[in-house]
């Protein structure tokens, strides 16, 4: 039972982390971890985040630009709105990991779903477009 338990686990696991998403535009490589947060209220299970990872694989800084595309069942919710373009610094090496937090950087997270059912839609695919890197 213990094994069946652990090839269960280990499979869904495997899911979990191919699951992540995973972008590269030249030196730059952008990918995507979940993040699940609690209610503060009732610390019940609540939102969840795309967190974004951006990479600047390079010996050199660089300034990446970038236009992100979320689609909620089906849907792009953000496109054609100018609000969704980011500007970002990296120095050689760098990775930014976003956060969502009390001060949260701008243009490293995307809401993906409500578990409280308070927000229907969920995210459906995620993509980066108008990206510029100097």
């Amino acid at each position: 039972m213990k094994t069946i338990f652990s090839l269960v686990l280990f499979t869904l696991l495997g899911i979990s982390l191919n699951a992540q998403r995973e972008f590269t535009f030249g030196v730059i490589q952008i990918r995507t971890t979940t993040l699940k947060c609690t209610d503060a209220n009732d610390r019940k299970f609540g939102l969840e985040y795309e967190i974004l990872h951006v990479k600047n694989t390079s010996n050199s800084p660089r300034v990446v630009t970038y236009y992100i595309e979320a689609y909620y069942d089906g849907n792009c919710m953000t496109c054609k709105n100018e609000e969704y373009t980011f500007t970002l610094k990296l120095q050689p090496n760098e990775e930014i990991n976003g956060s969502f937090s009390d001060s949260p950087r701008k243009g490293t997270y995307v809401f993906k779903k409500d578990h409280n059912g308070h927000m229907k839609d969920e995210l459906s695919d995620l993509k980066f477009s108008n990206v510029v890197v100097k």
